[in-house]
């Protein structure tokens, strides 16, 4: 039996690019700036190279349970659900004031309205629309 992926859909995509932008902020590698660095070193009561190693560790710690316990994978998900449901909506209304809630599919039948988010997502993931005249 071979498996097959589902079909990629826009909030998979939105979930995918926030797991990832999460990931990345979670695993922040910053450090002093050099202009700090030289006034730490300048100064007479400068902080140890052990001191700020401990400090941006404890920082990057910090950072890491943060995003673990801010972002969870159920946040996420609901962000991704309500970013597509937005871009549907803008789309929805553009396609509505162009044609004045009709579509004529070419080829795919006849003309008909699209009344559902799900007939919304199908049309504008694998139509092509050509507003009636």
């Amino acid at each position: 039996m071979e498996s097959t992926d589902p079909p990629p859909t826009l909030e998979r995509f939105l979930q995918a690019f926030l797991t990832e932008q999460i990931s990345l902020l979670s695993q922040a590698n910053f450090r002093p700036s050099f202009t700090w660095r030289a006034a730490n070193s300048a100064s007479d009561d400068g902080l140890s190279e052990d001191a700020i190693q401990y400090a941006l560790s404890r920082a990057r710690g910090v950072v890491a349970q943060h995003c673990r316990r801010v972002y969870t994978p159920q946040a996420t998900r609901v962000l991704s659900e309500r970013l597509e449901n937005d871009y549907l909506d803008a789309l929805s209304e553009e396609l509505d004031d162009r044609t004045d809630g009709f579509f004529d599919f070419t080829d795919h039948g006849p003309t008909e309205s699209i009344s559902t988010d799900a007939d919304l997502s199908e049309f504008a993931v694998s139509r092509c629309c050509v507003p009636l005249s």
